[in-house]
């Protein structure tokens, strides 16, 4: 699902950016690594969401 229309960025994508380096990137990384949040801003609180339940769930597994 998309999670960013203006990038085409999707949930996976943030999940997956999320998870790598040992899920230590943060929301601004992940931002400037896909182009995600820096258009219209809708997509903000639904990308820091998803980095933190991805973080969390990572975190736990681990």
């Amino acid at each position: 699902m998309y999670v960013c229309i203006c990038r085409a960025v999707t949930t996976s994508q943030i999940q997956r950016e999320a998870t790598e380096a040992d899920g230590k990137r943060s929301v601004r990384e992940i931002n400037d690594r896909l182009g995600c949040g820096k258009d219209c801003g809708r997509c903000r609180s639904n990308i820091k969401q998803l980095v933190q339940e991805a973080q969390s769930h990572s975190s736990q597994q681990g």
